[in-house]
């Protein structure tokens, strides 16, 4: 199989297809080519403590600020603790290419619902490290 560097689609299917001559080769070849290539996205969970239940206008509220970062999230409630005080929490998953994306994400929930900070966790396979967005001083 030809070795076909990532650059326009266009350029890929007309040197296939000088390389082959054969239509079916190309078809072929571009369905092996988006079988294989994968596009690295890394996992975020976002903590946003809201002190309430997640009534349907709080869960539309939310919802409305990620879809401004992302197309597709995931929305989960748990129970939190800050200061020894349980807090209800949503947490929110974005799969991003670009982890600005999550930070932004988070930045905007902190400032829209006036928090202190919203915690911001990078899944990895071996490890894992936490940020908080914070409020400049």
């Amino acid at each position: 199989m030809t070795k076909i560097e990532p650059y326009n689609i266009w350029e890929q299917i007309a040197e296939t297809i000088i390389q082959t001559g054969n239509g079916k080769d190309i078809l072929n070849h571009l369905a092996d080519r988006l079988m294989t290539e994968q596009v690295q996205r890394d996992n975020y969970l976002l903590y946003l403590g809201v002190g309430e239940e997640l009534t349907e206008d709080l869960k539309n509220e939310i919802a409305d600020i990620v879809s401004g970062f992302t197309d597709s999230f995931t929305l989960a409630t748990a129970i939190g603790f800050f200061k020894k005080q349980e807090e209800k929490t949503v947490l929110i998953q974005i799969a991003s290419e670009n982890k600005k994306i999550a930070y932004e994400c988070a930045e905007a929930l902190r400032d829209h619902f006036n928090q202190k900070g919203v915690g911001v966790v990078k899944e990895v396979k071996q490890e894992g490290s936490y940020r908080r967005v914070i409020q400049e001083q």
